[in-house]
């Protein structure tokens, strides 16, 4: 380890003898395009999630009594989860992914998606019981 420069006397590393500025790593700039095809990748995913949910049900099960609460508490479910591992991957400091959004572009992200998850899952408690268990 090297010893600290002090501004009053010159560094050895510094440029003519002023106080120096040790630059440390070259940190990569986020790469845009390919930050935007992360979030068509993610919001296809999504997509994904919804799409299984409404195909998982029929027309009967929505007919029954509970069967609407239970279909929302299923979508708020699938929804909520997979938000949640959406905010798992973008703290997880994926390399990748970092080098795609940088660590700033990572926890901004994560702080703007943190109250969808938590709130879909939240109502999942309130919706569901109100299914009165008739396909559990």
């Amino acid at each position: 380890m090297r010893p600290r420069c002090v501004p009053a006397g010159p560094c050895p590393w510094a440029a003519a003898g002023g106080a120096a500025h040790r630059p440390g790593p070259a940190v990569p700039p986020p790469r845009p395009a390919a930050a935007r095809i992360a979030l068509l990748a993610a919001g296809a995913g999504l997509g994904a999630a919804t799409a299984l949910t409404f195909t998982a049900e029929t027309a009967s099960q929505l007919h029954t009594p509970g069967g609407p609460a239970t279909f929302a508490g299923s979508l708020t479910g699938m929804i909520g989860t997979y938000l949640a591992l959406m905010m798992v991957l973008l703290v997880s400091r994926i390399p990748v992914i970092e080098r795609v959004l940088g660590q700033d572009g990572l926890l901004r992200w994560h702080r703007r998606l943190a109250p969808w998850p938590i709130s879909l899952l939240v109502a999942v408690t309130g919706i569901t019981p109100a299914t009165g268990g008739n396909r559990l």
